[in-house]
């Protein structure tokens, strides 16, 4: 991500410090994710069990209310689509599928 960015024709760190700030909660959140998802029981995922976690509660609250929109603010269309896609492609990652048993 810091090589893309140094990579721009012009550095704006705010644009930076976003990409950062939604990078560190979304992997954070990915991977919380994960360990709450019950992988004996076809994926079926704990909401409340996620949600007892009160760190878990402030990273979503912030995550909600700060980043993405500070995020739709700064970012350009091209760069949200990139973060978009990077969040889909680690919560994928971050499950386990069975196929053909």
């Amino acid at each position: 991500m810091l090589s893309g960015f140094l990579l721009r024709p012009e550095l704006d760190w705010k644009i930076l410090a976003i990409l950062l700030w939604c990078n560190f909660s979304g992997v954070f959140l990915i991977y919380r994710l994960n360990d709450c998802i019950d992988q004996d029981a076809d994926l079926k995922f704990n909401l409340s069990y996620f949600f007892s976690y009160r760190l878990h509660q402030f990273v979503v609250a912030q995550f909600i209310l700060l980043a993405i929109p500070a995020a739709f603010y700064y970012l350009d269309f091209f760069t949200l689509k990139i973060l978009a896609s990077s969040a889909m492609a680690g919560t994928i990652y971050s499950l386990s599928f069975k196929l053909n048993g």
